[in-house]
């Protein structure tokens, strides 16, 4: 990730005095790479990114990883994959990974709208789709993720609870009743 938007981030880190370290690695050139024709980028990346994440934090010493995604990112998630992938999956506020690493996502009941008001309120610089790695490769824009945003969205017209909906359902799962 570079740029403009990157940047800014890095000084306002400096300015308030928030400790940073820059992880570069080489996810965008593998991916472009080792991805197949009709796989998803978006997926495919985030694991890469994720990986290197989870190495950096065991190879430093820390026992907790905490991500940012938001609960539109697990009522998007939760869609995509029962509609694409035929699963009734999404991602757990927490979970540890075989080797012991805690990874927590702490913002998992916020919307993305309230987290993009408070960031504007309190002139947090934000990196927003247009530095989605996706868009840097043909035909690999991640359109599915779209068009669901823009589903939830006109549900949410007809039905201003779908989001709180969602997140009731996805720990109240009833068993007995799937196949």
């Amino acid at each position: 990730m570079t740029g403009e938007f990157y940047q800014q981030q890095i000084e306002f880190c400096k300015k308030y005095e928030i400790p940073l370290t820059t992880l570069k690695t080489e996810t965008f050139d593998v991916v472009k790479n080792k991805i197949k024709p009709d796989s998803s980028f978006c997926s495919f990346f985030s694991r890469m990114r994720r990986g290197y994440l989870v190495n950096f934090a065991k190879n430093n010493g820390f026992n907790k990883l905490a991500l940012g995604h938001h609960l539109d990112d697990i009522a998007e998630s939760f869609l995509m994959n029962s509609f694409y992938n035929g699963m009734i999956r999404s991602m757990p506020p927490k979970y540890k990974t075989e080797s012991g690493l805690e990874i927590i996502r702490p913002m998992v009941f916020v919307r993305e709208k309230n987290l993009a008001k408070f960031a504007q309120q309190n002139k947090f610089p934000t990196i927003g789709d247009e530095m989605c790695p996706g868009m840097f490769l043909d035909g690999k824009i991640p359109h599915t993720r779209y068009e669901i945003k823009e589903l939830l969205k006109n549900l949410e017209e007809k039905n201003p609870k779908i989001f709180s909906s969602i997140k009731s359902a996805l720990g109240n799962v009833q068993k007995d009743s799937l196949f």
